[in-house]
């Protein structure tokens, strides 16, 4: 059995939210919405950091939210048959 460490523990929903809005960010482009509470609790975690550009993802955010999603993924697949 493993145990999640922060980084790859489930976030509450609007951290997740505000991790999935910073993925979909675009250099150049208008920014979305981000809980400012949600991406200080993701920069603690590692996931985010503040960027001169706004708060941006990491490597380390856009890992989890691969693997969160790959997960969901998985177990949809799983279920279709």
């Amino acid at each position: 059995m493993t145990q999640d460490t922060p980084a790859t523990a489930p976030l509450p929903d609007g951290q997740f939210r505000a991790l999935q809005s910073l993925a979909e960010r675009q250099p150049g482009q208008d920014s979305n919405f981000v809980n400012i509470g949600a991406a200080q609790a993701l920069t603690q975690l590692g996931l985010a950091r503040r960027g001169g550009g706004g708060w941006e993802i990491t490597p380390l955010g856009r890992n989890h939210l691969l693997q969160v999603l790959s997960k969901e993924d998985a177990g949809g697949a799983a279920n279709a048959r």
